[in-house]
């Protein structure tokens, strides 16, 4: 006998259910695929950020999170790199610092991880970058404080005390940021603590402070040009011209284009004409 042949509704189930089952295994290993290009993309961007190729890490970092928005690493990534472009000479005001994506990433990757301390440190310190978020940054920031667990908890006291400044608060900004420099070799903690003795006026202890900061036996730390400026500063309200002038010219050399630096060289200069020997 001959077979029959299958009429065209059966052809066409038959089709259907060839187009669901393929549907279906691509559609179970599109995430699989996707995670996967994510993962490849954030491992390139964390090498490229290593190298210091900042702008290689953001595009590698965002290639990442377009394949996968839930990678929390990715949104890390371009936070880090993103927080690198503003950190140039030009600082905040360079055309290519965006704060408000650095910030919308570090919320994002706290949002997929909330028990990742360091990303919850990183969006405090974000906060701070304005210098009129403090209360937010204080609400960020507080539970790091309370952590015994954080392993970075002088980095959360720095920036809790430097929040606390800015909304204020210059006793309690003082006893954290005292609690931050325990940490060895700590000189951002430091100048951030010369800053705070000095708005509380007392600018011997911020003359200290500021000594501790460019005093640590670190090349990154000889190289702060802010606590050099802030010292020469110090040094003349307290009577020392001689020691303001050479630390205005350390801070002058070190980056001449940098805010720092001109201010530096602006205030060198305006001393320079003041005690020049005038004609008789």
């Amino acid at each position: 006998m001959l077979s029959r042949r299958p009429s065209s509704r059966t052809a066409r189930r038959v089709a259907d259910v060839l187009v669901v089952a393929a549907c279906v295994a691509a559609c179970d290993q599109r995430p699989k695929n996707a995670e996967l290009q994510a993962d490849a993309h954030a491992e390139l961007a964390r090498d490229a950020f290593q190298r210091g190729d900042v702008r290689l890490a953001l595009d590698e970092a965002q290639q990442a999170v377009a394949f996968d928005e839930s990678n929390a690493r990715a949104h890390q990534l371009a936070t880090a790199a993103l927080l690198a472009l503003c950190a140039g000479d030009d600082g905040l005001s360079s055309a290519d610092c965006r704060v408000e994506r650095a910030e919308g990433h570090a919320r994002d990757a706290m949002k997929l991880d909330p028990s990742d301390r360091n990303a919850r440190n990183t969006l405090g310190s974000i906060l701070l970058l304005p210098g009129t978020r403090g209360s937010e940054a204080i609400a960020v920031l507080e539970p790091l404080t309370q952590d015994p667990a954080y392993a970075s908890a002088h980095l959360a006291w720095a920036n809790y005390g430097w929040a606390k400044l800015q909304v204020g608060d210059k006793p309690a900004a003082i006893e954290a940021l005292r609690r931050a420099v325990r940490y060895p070799r700590f000189c951002v903690g430091w100048y951030r603590l010369a800053v705070a003795y000095d708005a509380d006026g007392q600018p011997i202890e911020a003359e200290a402070a500021a000594s501790r900061a460019v005093g640590e036996d670190s090349p990154a730390c000889q190289a702060l040009q802010e606590a050099w400026r802030l010292r020469g500063e110090l040094r003349t309200r307290l009577g020392k011209p001689v020691d303001a002038a050479r630390d205005r010219e350390t801070c002058e050399r070190l980056a001449p284009t940098t805010s720092a630096g001109k201010t530096c060289a602006k205030l060198r200069a305006t001393l320079h004409d003041a005690t020049a020997v005038r004609p008789s």
